[in-house]
């Protein structure tokens, strides 16, 4: 899907002209969402199935109502927000759950999501992510395409139409960042 960069743009163009996606972008896009959700959960405790993640994520993309789709980097983009978005949702309905049945002296598990050196809590990655979206906004964009999107360095820095090497000093900033935000407290 990456390489025909154009013809992926002239196709969301399409969608957001006429409302309805075609067959073609959706067999585009179908296998680079089924692999970024089932990415995001390998390895962790979530209850959630690979299908479950993409097809929530695949309805809100299509119930995007004032959608204007420029370009693959503007939809990559709010691709891997809505995954970041669901994902967290997720947990915290997981969560609300467990309070609302915790047995006498059980704790409910914490869930972990797997991507960082320290498998972060993904309330707090969200909020921290939410706290360094105030101090810049590319950062966060790089860290969603590649934590939450799976993107290599070289896509990503494709997508957001940056250098390479600026790809890997956002990267290396976001996440000794997030460590310091997301160390546990001794």
């Amino acid at each position: 899907m990456m390489e025909d960069s154009a013809e992926l743009t002239r196709m969301l163009v399409d969608w957001s002209r006429s409302g309805t996606i075609s067959a073609e972008l959706a067999e585009c896009i179908y296998p680079w969402l089924r692999r970024i959700a089932s990415n995001q959960l390998n390895g962790t405790q979530l209850s959630l199935q690979t299908t479950e993640l993409l097809h929530e994520a695949v309805l809100s993309l299509i119930q995007q109502r004032d959608a204007n789709w420029h370009n693959r980097t503007q939809f990559f983009s709010v691709a891997a927000r809505v995954i970041r978005r669901s994902l967290v949702d997720h947990v915290r309905r997981q969560r609300a759950q467990k309070r609302e049945y915790t047995p006498a002296g059980v704790e409910p598990d914490e869930v972990v999501l797997t991507g960082f050196d320290d498998h972060p809590d993904l309330i707090d990655l969200d909020q921290a992510l939410t706290e360094l979206f105030e101090l810049d906004k590319d950062i966060v964009r790089v860290v969603e395409l590649r934590y939450f999107a799976g993107l290599t360095i070289d896509e990503t820095a494709e997508c957001l139409d940056i250098g390479r090497s600026s790809v890997i000093r956002h990267w290396r900033f976001a996440s000794a960042w997030l460590r310091s935000r997301l160390a546990p407290v001794c």
